[in-house]
């Protein structure tokens, strides 16, 4: 969205982004798919991070999505809406039916929308490995540092596999997402891994010094540089674009449009497209729910026999899952 970007460049878009969510969740409760599937998209394109506060807001899931009467001209806006609003709930009964719709949207979309809102669904039932794939797969269609974040922030923290590259070039393609921001400093430090601050130019920058020592400053510092829009931001990006030996596991080309707040997506899509204060890291922001094992259970449960009633899909699903 050529038009949308050219509106937030300069801007914090993770704050734009986070107002396109919750608009969209506005909609969703009164019905309006298609406007809110536009919505869902808009946020979407902006944010880095999207975990759920300050956008999210209760719907009324079990009268809005009854799967009754959707005609076949708004299922694909109705299966999007559908699996981005059970998509960031914790009961495992509503990520199976977010997992349901997404999968219906997927069928006929094939998106990167939904092969990223699928990841994140696989990610909080801690199917780590099929989120990654999931989100590479949504990285491939459309490059984002949305994408880059979940993949290197899920192989970092929940792998054993090394996902600093994809956090680096997230956070440079967007550096007012303080999650990301927080992300990176931490997974860095963990391998410790730091600047030569005997560099007057790497020293002589706050957002540098904190960076590298674990006293808990530098999310407030990012967050004041962000919000005031201090000369420091750029100046840290600058440090971390001639340092990228320190995030690099191995010698490789990074091509980034940006390391400021002008990200653009390299993709062109139907829309013509464009908190975050503390990262919140108890259980990976606040929809990852303590979940069984997704394939292997959906592939090991005996048959549903409430499928004779209602037939294969989510009615039937529903019921087995209320039923003792």
């Amino acid at each position: 969205m050529k038009e949308i970007n050219s509106i937030f460049e300069g801007a914090d878009s993770q704050r734009a982004g986070r107002y396109f969510l919750n608009k969209a969740c506005l909609l969703i409760s009164e019905s309006a798919f298609s406007k809110a599937s536009m919505f869902i998209k808009l946020g979407l394109d902006l944010v880095t991070c999207d975990c759920i506060r300050s956008w999210k807001i209760d719907i009324d899931k079990e009268n809005i999505f009854n799967d009754i009467g959707i005609s076949n001209y708004y299922a694909v806006d109705y299966f999007l809406c559908k699996a981005f609003t059970f998509g960031y709930e914790a009961s495992e009964k509503e990520l199976y039916l977010g997992i349901d719709a997404i999968d219906k949207y997927i069928k006929i979309s094939g998106d990167h929308y939904g092969l990223y809102i699928k990841g994140r669904i696989l990610l909080s039932m801690k199917q780590y490995n099929f989120a990654i794939e999931c989100f590479e797969q949504a990285q491939n269609i459309c490059s984002s540092p949305r994408n880059l974040y979940r993949i290197g922030r899920t192989k970092e923290e929940f792998t054993n596999r090394f996902g600093l590259a994809e956090l680096y070039k997230a956070y440079l393609s967007n550096m007012n997402s303080v999650c990301c921001g927080n992300a990176l400093q931490r997974n860095t430090l963990k391998k410790a891994y730091t600047f030569d601050l005997s560099h007057p130019s790497i020293s002589s920058n706050i957002l540098s010094n904190a960076f590298c020592r674990n006293n808990g400053k530098f999310s407030t510092l990012l967050k004041e540089c962000i919000d005031t829009k201090s000369v420091l931001l750029d100046e840290f990006g600058n440090i971390l674009f001639n340092n990228e030996f320190v995030f690099l596991e191995t010698t490789e080309e990074i091509c980034i449009n940006s390391y400021k707040y002008n990200y653009t997506p390299s993709c062109n899509n139907d829309y013509n497209r464009a908190y975050d204060a503390n990262d919140y890291v108890p259980g990976v922001d606040d929809d990852f729910a303590n979940m069984n094992n997704y394939y292997s259970e959906k592939n090991s449960r005996s048959s549903n026999p409430w499928e004779d009633v209602f037939g294969p899909g989510e009615e039937a699903d529903a019921a087995y899952w209320n039923t003792e």
